[in-house]
């Protein structure tokens, strides 16, 4: 297999990015005894209207804190080697949610009253088609039947934009519909996800939704829990400084993914990302900056080979996992190969699923399939290489893997190793 460079942990001199109070990233959550996220909370947690008068919501939508800070803590979780997200802008996000759910049930039903009963939730709109920059749905589907339908016939591009297909809310009836013959039912348990409404940080994508600020003792949900409602199923209505991949996966509102790759390989025509001076660095826009800093991060492996292997060439030194590799039986060479394909492929199936703007139960499958196959391939190599004495980092690995996989293979730098 063909794996880029080994990553370091190096320092780069860029300017620091300014977060403001409403851009709030995973090292930033620090309360006060009346503000939270930057924001001022009331005696309960929730937010008070400073923080709905930024978000450009009415005062009587009540968000919680503690399910925003939920949120923030997963998307840019730095335990998630491909987050989306360096930082999250709270109120952009929620006011992203506001847009949707007004567009989706007229303002003059929303402003009727305080809470919806289950039933009348079930008689929303059940899912909808929306152009991912700028979030102006396209296409309303009233039953769940028909946004099914709808789905098999999606078009994610039209005149040059990308779109997605969603449903409302969490539906749990439509997931493994056609393999499972599940009965579809309309959207009810909205604060519902894979993870049973709670966080779970290896998804980088379910955050606790935290029902019980929203439920009332009737059953019924606040117009706060239909906004949180909203964010628990579109991906896309998150919004914040988003990292290399974030760009890669679509949520950037600014850059496309396409525009962005073709941004990069026309880059690489006349510049090599090695020797990019701190000035030239410095004069390049944020997403190309982005992946200059990426790159960077795989640093010079043969380098590091020579510290490493025991039969070290001046002319010819090692990667570590080439080492490795040559000193492994043949059985456990054709188990690692099998390992790789496996995630490789599972890699693949995770990307063409966000291009194909798949719905968002479908994406959380094949990226939790993805990220389970990559662990048990980084899992075996990290027994290997503690067997035969190899000094070989598992997270330098899995950033060349993801890389390679991604489609950037930096041919001057990759090192090819055969069975």
């Amino acid at each position: 297999m063909t794996i880029a460079p080994s990553l370091k942990s190096i320092d780069i001199t860029v300017s620091n990015i300014s977060v403001t109070k409403s851009k709030i990233q995973n090292s930033d959550i620090v309360d006060t005894n009346d503000s939270i996220l930057g924001y001022k909370v009331d005696k309960d947690g929730y937010f008070t209207n400073e923080f709905n008068k930024a978000a450009g919501i009415p005062d009587d939508y009540k968000i919680h804190s503690d399910t925003i800070k939920s949120l923030v803590n997963v998307r840019t979780s730095k335990d998630d080697f491909t987050r989306s997200f360096k930082a999250i802008d709270i109120a952009k996000t929620v006011g992203n949610a506001y847009k949707v759910l007004t567009q989706l049930v007229d303002e003059k039903t929303l402003n009727s009253k305080e809470s919806f009963t289950i039933d009348e939730i079930s008689k929303f709109p059940q899912g909808y088609e929306y152009n991912d920059r700028t979030l102006k749905i396209t296409k309303k589907y009233n039953t769940i039947a028909d946004y099914m339908s709808g789905r098999t016939s999606f078009d994610a591009k039209k005149n040059g934009d990308t779109f997605s297909i969603t449903t409302t809310f969490y539906n749990s009836s439509t997931y493994d519909y056609y393999t499972n013959g599940n009965k579809l039912k309309p959207s009810t348990d909205i604060f519902d996800s894979n993870s049973g409404g709670k966080e779970e940080l290896s998804s980088g994508i379910n955050f606790n939704t935290t029902r019980d600020k929203y439920t009332n003792s009737d059953g019924s949900i606040t117009k706060g829990g239909l906004l949180i409602g909203i964010l628990n199923e579109n991906l896309g209505a998150v919004e914040g400084e988003t990292t290399y991949f974030g760009i890669l996966d679509g949520f950037d509102k600014n850059i496309s993914p396409n525009d962005y790759r073709k941004q990069i390989e026309l880059w690489l025509l006349n510049h090599d990302p090695d020797r990019v001076s701190d000035e030239e660095f410095n004069a390049l826009s944020e997403p190309m900056k982005k992946f200059i800093k990426f790159h960077r991060t795989f640093d010079n492996i043969n380098q590091r080979a020579k510290n490493t292997s025991k039969k070290e060439e001046a002319d010819t030194p090692k990667d570590p996992l080439q080492i490795l590799f040559e000193q492994m039986d043949k059985d456990f060479k054709e188990m690692l190969k099998k390992l790789q394909e496996r995630a490789q492929k599972a890699r693949l199936e995770q990307r063409k699923a966000m291009q194909q703007n798949l719905d968002t139960q479908t994406i959380k499958n094949v990226a939790q399939t993805s990220k389970d196959t990559l662990n048990e391939m980084l899992e075996f190599l990290s027994k290997m290489s503690k067997q035969h004495g190899v000094n070989l980092d598992i997270n330098e690995v899995k950033t060349a893997f993801i890389n390679l996989t991604d489609g950037y293979k930096f041919s001057n730098k990759t090192i090819d190793i055969k069975a």
